[in-house]
């Protein structure tokens, strides 16, 4: 019987990325982080679709339009905790499948939104047809 660990680096693109005073090994991104991702991007979609109607509507008076910004805004700000929230989920299941503990502390006080996000794009393409076996970089 042949026996497969799929645990094991062997046949997986590796990034390891720099971040403030931490390097990070990356092995494995599981398919809930990608599930994460594409439910961030549809909810992003929604809201830049959201705010692109914002036009004046015939015959709409000031009052109704005021009324749909403040709503749009609403949604926007809402939005903004929610994308927050999507990647320290996407980072969390990042880091603890290749043997890390997210520090919400330690992200927060050492990066900033496009630190994370471009540390989990990094992380998403790694295994892009096409990529290097073993990647490196900061962030």
């Amino acid at each position: 019987m042949k026996e497969v660990d799929l645990n094991k680096a062997k046949g997986r693109n590796v990034v390891e990325i720099s971040v403030a005073d931490k390097r990070f090994r990356i092995v494995r991104v599981v398919t809930g982080v990608r599930q994460l991702y594409a439910d961030y991007m549809t909810r992003t979609k929604e809201a830049i679709e959201k705010a692109a109607s914002l036009e004046i509507r015939e015959g709409e008076t000031e009052e109704d339009y005021a009324l749909r910004v403040e709503a749009v805004t609403e949604d926007v700000n809402s939005f903004v905790a929610v994308k927050r929230e999507a990647y320290f989920g996407m980072l969390e299941l990042i880091l603890n499948r290749n043997g890390y503990e997210l520090d919400r502390k330690w992200w927060i006080e050492n990066t900033d939104e496009i630190d994370q996000q471009t540390f989990v794009e990094v992380c998403l393409t790694k295994d892009a047809p096409g990529e290097k076996k073993k990647m490196t970089g900061s962030v």
